[in-house]
């Protein structure tokens, strides 16, 4: 009996675990890099929702459009563009495009 094709598939598996395992510390090490850059930072709690939605997911890898932070942390329009812009002021955020096309990306 010839086990060299289970042993191929194994190894196969075993590498995919790596890689996956390395994308994750990869994003932990991000995260943590982060927080400890910005520990002084004062952030408010739909900042803190934002923040850790860009670090832990891959949902906004082109950035968060102003529209999607509004209903992602569901407030308003106004307190959306503030909040945005307070991110920007303090170096947390960086804009990308321009008008309606304007999102905001995680400076990493």
């Amino acid at each position: 009996m010839d086990i060299t094709p289970w042993i191929i598939w194994f190894l196969e598996q075993i590498a995919l675990a790596a890689q996956s395992s390395m994308t994750k510390l990869y994003k932990i090490r991000i995260a943590v890099l982060f927080w400890d850059r910005y520990r002084d930072v004062v952030f408010n709690p739909r900042q803190i929702k934002l923040i850790k939605r860009l670090l832990e997911t891959e949902d906004f890898a082109d950035g968060i459009a102003r529209k999607k932070y509004k209903n992602l942390v569901k407030t308003t329009d106004i307190t959306a563009s503030r909040d945005l812009k307070n991110l920007c002021d303090k170096a947390v955020l960086i804009p990308v495009g321009a008008g309606r096309s304007l999102k905001y990306r995680l400076k990493i």
